[in-house]
């Protein structure tokens, strides 16, 4: 059967979808596609995965007409009950034969477990892929999800906005299959007022349809046609270039498929305003771009809009007519905020909820008071006047949520703070801070800078995350209401990328003596929930059997734990990390088997054979400079020295001493030993039993020790 191929096409026509979630839809596309033709062997050329507001396509070249045979074999009984002892088929094999449709001469003997079974080998036929395509596309379109989806027929299927048609070629001949309650045809819709649609033979006659209607269903291609018309239209006006805010124009990539650009203005007058408050305002309500000159924000304002067939004269004036109301409003807004001094507006947080069990903002501002006075002092930094300005600062985090700006124009939270602050004539660390303890709020974005911009992000971050934990709105799965987990890297970010050497679990028991609640159950949740976020945080840069032992060891001071794994990181493949990885290994090995509880201290009276006197002489005079090579933080020379001491005279008493040894209290006594010096490494820099031992270099003791 010769086997040809044909182009296939699907669209999935929908309302308006989401501009944060559609770009998901093209990457589950393509995969849930290429594992499904994996699956039922069918060849096929490029896949190419489209979106555009109201469409979904994926387009697949040179597709096989049908899919590869395939070889199925098929268990039967065993031998021993397949043939009587005349070596005459049994009844159990010929029902097995007869539901199978096979003959004996199809019969084939396979060993398993030194048992003899029968089993078919069978060819299966090549099914044709459109009937294959038209029953697992629908599961496909089951299986597409999104961070909310809606039912929006009687069918009981959901999606993130309802599907309102369904094209579908192989070759040129239409795929007929059922959705829900919308059956697939060859007909496309090219807007929201093309009712009737129109009929498409070919693939390559869809996308000269589109083209023709000046729809691009390439998200690439329309971020490219936007930017080219941006800079073709702003020509006109020599020196003047767009600002595009990479996520604002991701956004209207995403809001448009026959993207139209044009040049709009507002008053000078409105130049007055503080220039983020403009961007913003244009950003928020209408999507537009603000245009610069010689690095200063001018009265002018890039515009995409969905319609090439707009008058844009009209477009225009109503553009400009909405932005010059916005920035009117916020005009006003500011005027009005600033009748009343910034410092005063403190008691109207006792008017707004935090989070309800949590009290207002304004205990909330009392305990981020607390915490940054505590966190200075931990680090060695409550000082004089730096004690005075992080107290007025941390007072004054919350207090820009009180103004009219930031409640109209919520994104400005800390911005409108610091020009607030700057406006009261306050010092230039207490404004920046304001604005700085909301950072970062994407992983993305700068961190904070200042002092006490720093100690005020922390104290404000981890306030939300214990606050959170108390009321039971802490992550799980998927949901992260509160944006903790986002939180938490932060706080963990800023504390590597300043080195800042601090108690995680002090200042949660801190934030939790604030919020005047004890429960240590509560603070183990909180503990878990950081020590799997630094797992997770390290595991980005860093093999995870590394990353493992380390936080395994001691996570609580996160600089520490990054310290450690970059040390060990650099010394990974060296002979001196794996003789450490081995004594550890070994000894954690034999300590986890013992059934004794291990504690007290080593009876020297104990100590019978020589090997085992001179490996605890060792200790005693090896473990004072190795603490000291912690304590001042080289662990590399601490993981060399420790290897170099103990890694030869612990295989010599492997090698001829039993530990296990039938007398108690001897098998207590060097089961302590190994416990000590398994500890002096494991307790302060990395639990290396949790080292993948194929990722290191494997070494056998040499001839030399330093028992001799």
């Amino acid at each position: 059967m010769k086997n040809n191929n044909s182009d296939f096409l699907l669209e999935i026509g929908t309302e308006e979808l989401p501009a944060s979630e559609i770009g998901h839809f093209p990457v589950q596309l393509k995969e849930l596609f290429e594992k499904m033709l994996s699956k039922q062997l069918i060849e096929h050329g490029h896949i190419k995965a489209f979106h555009a507001p109201r469409r979904l396509v994926i387009f697949i070249e040179k597709i096989a007409d049908y899919q590869k045979e395939s070889t199925e074999v098929v268990a039967g009984p065993p031998k021993e009950l397949a043939f009587n002892s005349e070596g005459k088929p049994t009844a159990q094999l010929l029902g097995f034969l007869k539901s199978k449709n096979a003959k004996m001469e199809d019969v084939k003997f396979n060993t398993k477990n030194n048992k003899d079974y029968i089993f078919l080998e069978r060819t299966l036929k090549a099914e044709k892929t459109a009937k294959l395509l038209a029953c697992e596309i629908p599961a496909i379109m089951a299986e597409l999800h999104s961070a909310k989806s809606m039912i929006w027929d009687a069918s009981g299927f959901s999606f993130s906005r309802p599907i309102r048609w369904i094209m579908c070629l192989i070759g040129n001949k239409p795929l007929i299959f059922k959705f829900g309650n919308i059956l697939s045809s060859n007909r496309t819709y090219i807007d929201i007022f093309d009712t009737k649609g129109s009929t498409i033979k070919t693939t390559e006659a869809y996308f000269n349809k589109l083209k023709r209607n000046k729809i691009i269903i390439d998200a690439e291609q329309r971020k490219a046609e936007i930017l080219k018309y941006s800079d073709k239209t702003l020509k006109h006006y020599r020196g003047y270039t767009c600002e595009y805010n990479k996520n604002l124009l991701a956004e209207v990539v995403n809001i448009v498929e026959s993207p139209t650009v044009f040049v709009g203005s507002f008053d000078k007058n409105y130049l007055r305003l503080p220039g983020i408050v403009i961007t913003v305002s244009m950003a928020k309500h209408q999507r537009i771009f603000p245009v610069i000159l010689n690095g200063k924000l001018t009265n002018k304002f890039i515009a995409v809009i969905n319609n090439p067939k707009a008058s844009l004269k009209i477009v225009m004036r109503n553009y400009e007519s909405v932005l010059e109301a916005r920035l009117k409003d916020a005009m006003f807004f500011i005027e009005e905020d600033s009748r009343i001094s910034f410092e005063s507006r403190t008691e109207q947080l006792k008017n707004i909820v935090f989070l309800k069990g949590l009290g207002t903002l304004y205990d909330k501002t009392k305990r981020i008071m607390n915490i940054a006075e505590f966190l200075s002092s931990t680090l060695g930094i409550a000082k004089g006047e730096y004690s005075i300005k992080l107290k007025k600062a941390a007072g004054l985090l919350k207090v820009d949520l009180t103004t009219n700006m930031v409640g109209e124009f919520p994104s400005l939270e800390g911005i409108m703070g610091k020009l607030y602050a700057e406006q009261s004539g306050l010092d230039s660390d207490i404004s920046e801070a304001i604005y700085e303890h909301y950072l970062p709020k994407l992983q993305e974005d700068a961190l904070p800078k200042t002092q006490i911009g720093i100690t005020c992000s922390i104290a404000d971050k981890i306030d939300n995350i214990t606050g959170c934990f108390l009321i039971n709105a802490k992550p799980s799965g998927n949901y992260d209401p509160y944006a903790l987990r986002r939180q938490s890297w932060a706080i963990i970010k800023i504390i590597i990328s300043h080195k800042l050497k601090f108690s995680l679990k002090a200042l949660i028991l801190q934030n939790l003596n604030a919020y005047g609640k004890n429960d240590n159950k509560i603070k183990e949740e909180i503990e878990q929930f950081f020590s799997e976020r630094c797992y997770n945080f390290f595991r980005q840069t860093y093999s995870y059997d590394l990353v493992n032992a380390v936080v395994a060891s001691e996570w609580d001071d996160i600089y520490s734990v990054y310290d450690r794994i970059e040390q060990l990181n650099a010394i990974r493949d060296t002979q001196d990390f794996e003789k450490t990885r081995a004594v550890i290994e070994r000894t954690n090995n034999i300590l986890k088997g013992a059934k004794i509880k291990i504690a007290g201290n080593v009876d020297t009276n104990l100590l019978e054979h020589d090997l085992e006197k001179k490996l605890w002489d060792i200790y005693i005079n090896g473990k004072e400079n190795i603490s000291k090579l912690i304590d001042s933080k080289d662990y590399k020379r601490a993981t060399s020295e420790y290897g170099r001491l103990f890694f030869e005279p612990m295989h010599k008493l492997f090698d001829n001493v039993l530990v296990n040894a039938e007398n108690e209290d001897i098998r207590l006594n060097r089961l302590t030993i190994l416990d000590n010096i398994n500890k002096l490494y494991t307790l302060k820099i990395a639990d290396l039993s949790q080292i993948t031992i194929e990722k290191t270099k494997k070494i056998n003791p040499s001839t030399h020790s330093c028992l001799e």
